[in-house]
C-alpha cells in the first residue's frame, strides 16, 4: 500500500484499522479518502489474520502497447531488456519475475493472453509493488510482437529453457537490446 501511495497511480480509497492510523496517517495524501474500522472488522473483510492493517482501492492503469513500450528508447547502444511472459499463470510466479525484472532495471515487461492479471492482489504483493512502476504490455500475439521487436527495434529473443542442448547465457556475448522470454510452469516456452 505503501507503494501505491507513492506511485503516479490513482488510489480510490484507504481502509486503516483502528491501531494503525498513528501509523499510516502521516503517509496518507492530503484529501486522500479514508475509512477507519476496528480491528476486527479489518480481519472479517480481509478474511484472514494476515495483514498490514491497512488496505488501498489503487485504479488499474491503462496497459500500455507495445508502441508504448518502445516509444521512448534510446537510440544509443545503452542495454536494455524487455521481459516477456507469454503464458506465465501463477501469480506468485508473476510477482516474483516483476520483482526481479525491476531489480535488474527491465524497461518494461510484455505479457501473453494467458499470462496470470499483473494486478491481482497476490502479483502485486509478491513482485512487492514493483507492478505500479514496472510498465506492463499485454500482447494476444507474442511471437508477433518478438518479431516486430527484432525487425523495428533490433531486440534479440533469448528464452529461458531446461534443456541440455541450449547455449548457456556464459557462451554468448549480451546483446544491447534483449528480450528475455519466461515460459509457463508446465510446458516452458510455445514452439
Amino acid at each position: 500500500v505503501e507503494r501505491l501511495l507513492s506511485s503516479s497511480l490513482s488510489v480510490e480509497s484507504v481502509l486503516l484499522g483502528a491501531s494503525f492510523v498513528d501509523r499510516f496517517a502521516p503517509i496518507l495524501p492530503e484529501r486522500q479518502p479514508t475509512f477507519i474500522v476496528d480491528d476486527a472488522a479489518l480481519r472479517e473483510l480481509v478474511g484472514y489474520e494476515f495483514h498490514r492493517g491497512i488496505l488501498a482501492c489503487g485504479v488499474r492503469p491503462a496497459s500500455p502497447t507495445l508502441a508504448g513500450l518502445t516509444t521512448n528508447l534510446p537510440r544509443e547502444s545503452m542495454r536494455q531488456t524487455l521481459v516477456v511472459c507469454p503464458d506465465v499463470q501463477d501469480p506468485e510466479n508473476l510477482g516474483a519475475i516483476v520483482r526481479i525484472a525491476a531489480g535488474f532495471g527491465a524497461i518494461g515487461i510484455l505479457l501473453g493472453p494467458r499470462s496470470a492479471d499483473p494486478f491481482s492482489r497476490r502479483v502485486q504483493r509478491v513482485s512487492m509493488g514493483n507492478v505500479y512502476e514496472l510498465p506492463i504490455a499485454t500482447s494476444d500475439d507474442v511471437a508477433a510482437a518478438l518479431t516486430s521487436l527484432r525487425h523495428e527495434h533490433g531486440f534479440e529473443s533469448w528464452g529461458t529453457v531446461l534443456d541440455s542442448e541450449a547455449e548457456t547465457l556464459g557462451t554468448r556475448a549480451r546483446p544491447d537490446r534483449l528480450a528475455l522470454v519466461f515460459g509457463s510452469e508446465g510446458h516452458g516456452i510455445p514452439p
